[in-house]
């Protein structure tokens, strides 16, 4: 526990040198320039994530729900439901 970051408080989370120039107080009062900022087109925009990694982890995690499903509730959602496991950015 002793090796965790932060465990000696705040300024063990501050102590690298890449944040020499951060306070605590500019940080609370979001007065830091962050050295970039995203051009997003829109708040659901994820251009910047790796999509791959995301809808490999998205189908296995869809694939144990449809797993956990009944018969029955899979039938109420046909063959959408393997379009849904298949393509889950909607085509994007």
């Amino acid at each position: 526990m002793a090796d965790r970051l932060g465990y000696q408080g705040a300024d063990d989370v501050l102590a690298p040198p890449w944040l020499a120039t951060v306070t605590l107080d500019a940080l609370a009062n979001r007065a830091l320039t962050p050295p970039w900022r995203p051009q997003l087109d829109g708040a659901d925009d994820g251009k910047y994530f790796d999509q791959a990694a995301f809808a490999d982890d998205y189908k296995r995690h869809a694939a144990d729900v449809a797993k956990e499903l009944s018969d029955e509730k899979r039938g109420l959602f046909g063959d959408e439901f393997g379009e849904f496991i298949d393509a889950p950015f909607g085509g994007r």
